[in-house]
């Protein structure tokens, strides 16, 4: 930002015609700086009335349409009325907060703001002495009745009625001929802002992270140049990496695990194995099932060994109405023929009670709570093992009980998919019109096998139910 007084002993005459373009008044009055792509955004505000800009996360896209774009046109235009809307409440007033801070912590626009602002401005509302008004307000049916210059609809991708942005919104700016402006980064490929692109009135254009500009440079390098993207990318699993900085959102018709990735990872020259093998990890993934139950799901327990920093499926076991004890029993069994280093199971189905009774019986077993999220997170761990060729499925042609669990395990695989509920705005990963319980009890068994070494010393000691677990296990 710099001084009226340090702008005129530069730009002279020039300067009144200056302010006018809002290339200049956003760099050299709000002392923002613009990456190539913020300046085309600005280019395409110039020129057209209706926009649907999709960017990466912290591009700056609600810096520039919510608060710098308005606020130049506020202090260049008389009588100028915009409005911003967000999802809720505190997203509006949050937005309007950052304005008015701009405002008021500026020299030069200080000047503009009314002696009595108490009376023009809140936390929802502010007028300049010229007689221009922005006003910050949630996306709902209440807008109706106002007519202003320019709407600006951040964050489109988390919205709800699409009765909101094609009939409420656009007679808003028609008697004064105004710009709607919608922006935000995608949810799903059922989100308004992908149902908008296909509206011809709108100008829609995508802004991922990874995206080319001039000069070779990706848009992030543009916007982030000391921060590496290979840097910013660990801190997102694969899934939400790929939505909020791709633009490449899940939709109801993706498949997690597309057969080219199973394919490359099936071994016919192999075949499950009874009996553990020296000096090699074995970890266990169990997911539960409640019996009695019409339709009820299956019990499902994979056993994985690792070797060499690969992980091999071992034995899969599926039953379907086993009672409480039946199941724990199974369990015992396997513990007793493998002598896993880890189990990880499903804790919702049996509970702690459940848990607590195979520990006491000295099983290694830990409980995984599903909730949407951690279930992405164990659904993008064992996708990666495909991805990176390290988990081997053994398919054996000739031995027919691994043909047998194996194809039920690439069916499940195949069908497991991404259901979108639009209304919620909820994604839901789920075998797609089939059981997924395979999916997950692989799932636990390769999360089981996190952070263990190859060998290890292992003393084993007897109890009351006959098991040997693993009573001290060192890695080496």
């Amino acid at each position: 930002m710099q001084t009226i007084k340090k702008l005129l002993d530069k730009y002279g005459a020039e300067l009144n015609k200056k302010l006018r373009q809002p290339k200049f008044f956003i760099k050299e009055i709000l002392g923002i700086p613009l990456t190539p792509y913020q300046e085309e955004w600005l280019d395409l505000l110039e020129k057209h009335n209706r926009l649907n800009i999709s960017a990466f996360r912290a591009s700056g896209k609600t810096e520039l349409f919510a608060i710098a774009y308005p606020i130049f046109k506020m202090f260049s235009t008389r009588k100028w009325e915009g409005i911003l809307l967000s999802s809720s409440l505190r997203q509006a007033t949050d937005t309007l907060r950052r304005v008015r801070e701009r405002i008021l912590s500026n020299e030069v626009l200080r000047t503009a703001v009314p002696d009595n602002k108490s009376a023009s401005w809140s936390r929802t509302e502010i007028e300049l002495k010229n007689g221009s008004r922005l006003v910050s307000l949630p996306n709902n049916e209440h807008l109706r009745g106002k007519h202003v210059d320019y709407i600006v609809g951040d964050e489109l991708g988390e919205w709800k009625d699409w009765d909101v942005v094609t009939k409420t919104i656009p007679p808003m700016v028609l008697a004064k001929g105004g710009k709607i402006v919608f922006v935000g980064t995608p949810t799903s490929e059922l989100d308004f802002i992908h149902k908008l692109e296909k509206n011809k009135a709108y100008i829609t254009r995508w802004y991922p992270a990874n995206k080319k500009a001039e000069g070779g440079k990706t848009l992030w390098e543009l916007r982030y140049p000391e921060i590496p993207i290979r840097v910013k990318r660990k801190e997102y699993d694969s899934l939400s990496w790929s939505r909020e900085f791709l633009l490449k959102p899940l939709s109801s018709s993706d498949q997690i695990f597309p057969y080219r990735l199973i394919a490359q990872c099936l071994d016919y020259d192999s075949k499950f194995e009874d009996a553990p093998e020296k000096g090699t990890s074995y970890f266990l993934g169990l997911d539960f099932a409640l019996s009695g139950e019409a339709g009820a799901d299956y019990t499902v327990m994979t056993v994985l060994k690792r070797k060499e920093n690969r992980l091999k499926i071992v034995k899969i076991l599926r039953y379907k109405g086993l009672s409480y004890q039946a199941q724990k029993y199974k369990v015992l069994q396997l513990c007793n023929t493998y002598h896993p280093v880890k189990v990880i199971a499903d804790e919702g189905t049996f509970g702690k009670t459940f848990l607590q009774d195979l520990l006491a019986a000295g099983v290694p077993i830990e409980g995984f709570r599903f909730t949407n999220q951690s279930k992405q997170d164990l659904i993008v761990h064992l996708r990666r093992q495909f991805e990176d060729k390290t988990l081997q499925i053994p398919c054996d042609k000739l031995d027919s009980e691994t043909q047998l669990q194996v194809n039920q395990l690439i069916k499940e695989l195949s069908s497991f998919g991404v259901v979108v509920d639009q209304e919620k705005g909820t994604i839901r990963l789920k075998g797609i019109g089939t059981h997924d319980d395979m999916v997950f009890s692989l799932a636990l068994a390769v999360y089981a096998s996190k952070g263990f070494g190859e060998a290890m010393f292992i003393v084993r000691r007897g109890n009351k139910s006959g098991i040997r677990p693993n009573a001290l296990i060192r890695r080496v």
